[in-house]
């Protein structure tokens, strides 16, 4: 039978955005992310938990449904995800071999663990929120066969209270320790990237399908101290990344190879010229790139002197910086208002990604130059998997 897993994320805005993620699937009813693998063995709903009164910071769980790989497969799928495994704080497996009937309270699963069989070994509670895993570490204490503990157990109690958007009771099951995940995305973070900024660009490019080396020269706007060039350079593969800022950059990003530092601003008399000589002779970029902390528009702008140096077809990525929330810099209309900077000179908008790697008033906006054969048309030129 399907099994369905919990996602347990750090914030209750990361329930929107890998739902977006999960309806762009291919085969969903947005448009094609690659995060969700098609045909729905990994789920075939997608539906959030979280109240609608849960402080904006607090944490939200996602219900993934009529899963029909095995656990491990599943687990390993999150482990694997930038955004998925970013995002989470647990995930909680429940199949028709481990889950017990739904409790209508807390109070109710602590009496029902009574008339249980304990298993052979220690058991780890893992449930949310965290009253309901103090009273069932409590009533483990009190219960004769039952060893909590939080190392060396043969097996999880996992226990989730459903409460609000018209859902109710707790949902329990004794599972297989590989078959949850639980706060391992901090140490898996501090290893993979130095900081936000790095993350947002490794999941944007993730999730357009952007695989190392598909990328052979990019130029880099805004690029000080470095973060996007060094990663360009480094894990995405470019061959030649120009960093265009007339701020410093850090010496590990200008010590990273192909890496070309053209000290000036875009719209600087001279910055083209300067930027075509990194490039190389009749050379021309796969992609361009903006992080700069620059209002939308602005941003946009300052990209705007160097399309000229993108082949056709080749990929813009901006992060849209909404600074002004106050004077209706709306996302949607932050978004609008950079693509139609871009649009008389053939650069289209594909789609304003809210990443998981983006703050909240931040979103990630992807254009495509007009044009056959570039990057961008091999990316987003159809729905499915590649």
């Amino acid at each position: 039978m399907p099994a369905d897993a919990i996602l347990q994320l750090q914030n209750r805005s990361h329930v929107r955005r890998l739902l977006a993620y999960f309806d762009g699937r291919p085969g969903g009813p947005g448009p094609a992310f690659r995060v969700w693998p098609a045909g729905g063995a990994y789920g075939a709903r997608a539906e959030p938990l979280t109240p609608a009164a849960c402080p904006r910071h607090s944490s939200g769980l996602l219900l993934v449904s009529g899963i029909t790989v095995s656990a491990a497969e599943f687990v390993e799928f999150v482990r694997g995800s930038l955004p998925l495994s970013r995002a989470l704080a647990r995930l909680y497996w429940f199949d028709a071999a481990g889950e017990w009937p739904l409790s209508p309270d807390a109070d109710a699963l602590v009496a029902s663990l009574k008339t249980l069989t304990p298993p052979p070994g220690p058991v780890r509670v893992m449930a949310t929120p965290r009253a309901l895993q103090a009273s069932l570490m409590d009533a483990l204490d009190a219960l004769p066969g039952w060893t909590p503990s939080p190392t060396g157990h043969a097996a999880v109690l996992a226990a989730v209270d459903l409460g609000g958007r018209g859902k109710s009771g707790v949902r329990a099951a004794l599972v297989h320790p590989g078959a949850v995940l639980s706060d391992t995305t901090p140490e898996r973070e501090r290893g993979a990237f130095p900081s936000r900024a790095v993350a947002k660009l490794a999941e944007v490019l993730a999730v357009a399908g952007v695989a190392r080396g598909r990328l052979a020269a990019v130029i880099d706007v805004g690029a000080a101290p470095g973060g996007w060039t060094e990663h360009l350079a480094g894990a995405a593969g470019a061959a030649v990344v120009v960093a265009v800022d007339p701020a410093a950059l850090a010496p590990s990003a200008l010590a990273a190879p192909g890496v070309i530092h053209v000290p000036m601003l875009s719209s600087d008399p001279g910055a083209v010229a300067a930027v075509r000589a990194a490039l190389g002779e009749g050379a021309l970029a796969d992609a361009l790139t903006c992080d700069a902390n620059l209002p939308p528009k602005h941003a946009a702008a300052a990209v705007l002197p160097l399309l000229d140096l993108l082949k056709p077809g080749g990929l813009v990525v901006l992060t849209l910086k909404c600074l002004n929330p106050g004077a209706g810099d709306d996302k949607a209309f932050a978004a609008r208002a950079a693509a139609e900077v871009l649009a008389p000179v053939g650069v289209r908008p594909r789609r304003a990604v809210w990443l998981v790697a983006n703050t909240l008033s931040e979103r990630t906006l992807v254009l495509v130059k007009d044009g056959e054969g570039g990057e961008g048309g091999r990316l987003f030129g159809g729905g499915g998997e590649e």
